[in-house]
C-alpha cells in the first residue's frame, strides 16, 4: 500500500521528481534543439539518476538500521537488517565505482587542451542548410 502511495504522489507533485530542467532545449529562452542536447539531456538524466539513488539509499540505510534496533532479541530479523544494510551500500558503491572507472577511462583517453572536459558538454551553434 505504501509503494502505491509513493509512486502516487510522485506522479501527481512533479515538484518531488527534480525533473525541473529535464530537456535543455526548445522551451522559452532556449536554444533550438540539436543533436549535442541529446547528450546533454543523458548527462543530466545520469546526474538526476545519481541524486535519487542517493536518497533512496539513505533511506533504506534508515530503515533497515530501525529495524536493526527494534529487532531485539530476534535473530533472523536482525540477520535480514543486516543484509539490507550491506546490499545497498554494495549496489551504491557498484554505481559509483562504475561511474568512476568511466571517469578514469575517459580521461584517459581524451586531451583536456584540445577537447575540454568530457563530462562538460557544450553545444555550438550547427550550420543550417540554405538549399529547399
Amino acid at each position: 500500500m505504501w509503494k502505491v502511495t509513493v509512486v502516487s504522489l510522485l506522479l501527481l507533485l512533479p515538484i518531488l521528481t527534480f525533473a525541473a530542467g529535464l530537456v535543455p532545449c526548445g522551451g522559452v529562452g532556449e536554444p533550438m534543439c540539436q543533436s549535442c542536447h541529446v547528450l546533454q539531456l543523458i548527462h543530466i538524466v545520469v546526474n538526476w539518476l545519481i541524486a535519487i539513488l542517493t536518497t533512496i539509499t539513505a533511506l533504506l540505510i534508515a530503515y533497515a538500521g530501525l529495524r536493526l534496533v527494534v529487532s531485539v532479541g530476534n535473530a533472523s530479523a536482525m540477520t535480514q537488517a543486516k543484509s539490507l544494510i550491506s546490499n545497498c551500500l554494495i549496489g551504491f558503491a557498484i554505481v559509483l565505482i562504475g561511474w568512476l572507472l568511466i571517469d578514469l577511462v575517459l580521461k584517459s583517453l581524451v586531451n583536456d587542451q584540445v577537447y575540454g572536459v568530457w563530462n562538460q558538454l557544450q553545444c555550438v551553434e550547427q550550420p543550417v542548410s540554405t538549399t529547399s
